[in-house]
C-alpha cells in the first residue's frame, strides 16, 4: 500500500484528489463536500461550512431574515433585511431603501426638497 498526500484543500482525505476530501484544512471551507477559499454566492461562512442565505437574500453574511447584503428580484433592501417596500420615511434608490432628509416623512429622493410629505415640526414650502 502506498501512502499519498491529500490535496492541498484537505484536511483529511480518502485520496489524493480534491473531490476527496474528508475536511477542509484551516484556510478552506466545506462547500457541499467541496473545499473552497470562500463561499460561493447565495451562501455565508458558518464555522468553516457553507450555508444557504434566506431565501429573501442573494448574498449575505448570516442565515437570517436581517442578514442580507443583497435581495431576491422584487425585493428592495433596508439595512440588511430584504423588504416588499421601503419602510416610512425612506425612498427606493435601485432597489435600496434610504433615508429620507429628516424634514421629510415622506419623499421621492434623499434631498431636502424632494419631501412629499413632512414631519408634524416642519412646514412645506416651494
Amino acid at each position: 500500500r502506498v501512502c499519498t498526500a491529500c490535496h492541498e484543500s484537505c484536511g483529511a482525505c480518502s485520496g489524493p484528489l480534491a473531490s476527496e476530501c474528508l475536511s477542509c484544512a484551516s484556510t478552506y471551507v466545506n462547500n457541499s463536500g467541496s473545499c473552497l477559499t470562500s463561499c460561493p454566492t447565495g451562501r455565508y461562512n458558518d464555522s468553516g461550512i457553507c450555508q444557504d442565505c434566506h431565501e429573501n437574500c442573494t448574498a449575505c453574511f448570516g442565515g437570517g431574515t436581517t442578514q442580507c447584503t443583497a435581495c431576491t428580484p422584487g425585493l428592495v433592501r433596508y439595512n440588511t433585511s430584504c423588504l416588499t417596500q421601503c419602510p416610512l420615511k425612506t425612498v427606493n434608490v435601485s432597489n435600496e431603501c434610504l433615508d429620507c432628509h429628516d424634514t421629510c416623512l415622506s419623499c421621492s429622493a434623499v434631498a431636502a426638497d424632494a419631501c412629499l410629505t413632512c414631519n408634524r415640526s416642519v412646514s412645506a414650502h416651494q
